[in-house]
């Protein structure tokens, strides 16, 4: 908050005034036995203008409190951040719904990190002086660059070797240097991922409990599937081709058994930086994020030394969710023992047909006469990888 840091300022220039004058003072009760009427004077005007500091900080911090209680962050222009569960309750679909049993639909086209979207679905406190990035994403598309697409098949040319001729020209009239670059075209089909739970009807009058239920069940189960697609997808039919089944992904597979003083910990952690070389021997591809699961980051983290200390974790604050300076996603939707590294802003995209939506109908089996309701949600995707050497993928396991 801007103002807070003016008023600082303030306040310090003021003090090393008031501090001169407090010097002069002295200087001149030492030498004439009494301080000048225009010290005096100066001094007086500068206790003034320290009560209205100390007011103008009262009121600065009491308008800093109610934004942090607004949004547990200072609102600088703009709309609230909604969830999309309090996106779809406020909608005009939800509040015309008449019960009349035809299906009403709620489109969110681009689930972003922009005013008024649904983003990660947690908003970061954001301190008023220091603007640091926000927590590490949530779900592995959240790395992903996001493409929108108006058709359900899409075609993606692969690079698949970039042969550098690249040369000083050996003199006029002298053919220069030709590079050569292989592609191959990849067709990917747009996949649907969707769920659907059952609810009281009364739910809909309860206006939080819904709002809850579509952020933490419905967004979050799709967002979960649709990660485990995008590293486990077998490929064919309703299926994408994942991360860790490609073919063309590089691969450090698995590490050797450790020599002392090495433990399988601390070798863990040097193979994982193998990865990154990996990555930057090929147009040096700098990783900008990894992957890994619950139970390996578990192993990182209690990594110790050969006298019981750990090795970069406090235990008492934790540690930062990097990994050799990389950002981690620590997902749920990953195997055990099974990361990968990845220049994913080039090497991967998300081709998104439809943003995550919501419909609700009590037309589904005899939910009409039960008093029920069904809630969908939804989501439909391509996924392809463009740039295979821009993604490693490695194993936490001894060869």
């Amino acid at each position: 908050m801007t103002e807070i840091v003016e008023i600082k300022a303030a306040t310090e220039q003021a003090l090393g005034a008031m501090k001169e004058l407090v010097t002069k003072q002295d200087a001149e009760i030492k030498a004439f036995g009494e301080a000048s009427k225009e010290t005096a004077a100066a001094i007086k005007k500068m206790d003034a203008s320290f009560v209205q500091m100390a007011a103008d900080h009262a009121g600065a911090m009491t308008r800093l409190s109610a934004m942090e209680a607004k949004g547990n962050r200072p609102d600088f222009g703009g709309d609230e951040r909604k969830s999309l569960g309090r996106l779809f309750t406020d909608s005009a679909e939800f509040k015309g719904y008449d019960g009349s049993g035809n299906s009403q639909r709620f489109y969110q086209k681009d689930i972003s990190n922009g005013v008024g979207s649904a983003g990660k679905l947690t908003v970061p406190f954001v301190n008023p002086t220091i603007y640091a990035n926000p927590d590490r994403p949530m779900f592995v598309s959240d790395l992903l660059r996001k493409i929108p697409v108006a058709t359900d098949s899409v075609r993606i040319m692969r690079e698949n070797v970039f042969t550098n001729n690249a040369a000083a020209q050996a003199g006029q009239l002298v053919a220069k240097g030709k590079s050569d670059i292989t592609y191959t075209e990849l067709a990917l089909t747009v996949e649907t991922i969707a769920h659907y739970i059952i609810a009281s009807r009364q739910i809909l009058d309860d206006v939080p409990r819904l709002q809850a239920m579509i952020d933490s069940r419905l967004q979050y189960g799709v967002n979960l599937k649709m990660d485990q697609q995008i590293l486990y997808g077998a490929g064919g039919a309703n299926n994408f081709t994942g991360m860790l089944v490609d073919a063309a992904v590089q691969t450090v597979g698995t590490y050797a058994a450790p020599v002392a003083p090495e433990t399988a910990s601390t070798k863990k952690l040097d193979h994982f930086r193998k990865a990154l070389t990996k990555l930057q021997q090929f147009n040096f591809y700098n990783a900008t994020g990894a992957m890994i699961s619950p139970e390996d980051w578990e192993a990182l983290e209690l990594a110790k030394g050969t006298d019981g200390h750990y090795i970069w974790t406090n235990v008492n604050s934790g540690g930062e969710t990097r990994l050799w300076r990389v950002p981690v996603v620590v997902s749920n939707a990953l195997t055990g023992n099974d990361f990968l590294v990845g220049d994913f802003t080039q090497a991967a995209s998300l081709y998104t047909r439809e943003g995550f939506s919501v419909r609700m109908s009590e037309s589904h089996a005899s939910l009409f006469v039960e008093n029920g309701i069904a809630i969908l949600g939804e989501e439909r995707a391509a996924f392809g990888i463009e740039l295979p050497k821009g993604i490693c993928k490695g194993k936490f396991a001894q060869a």
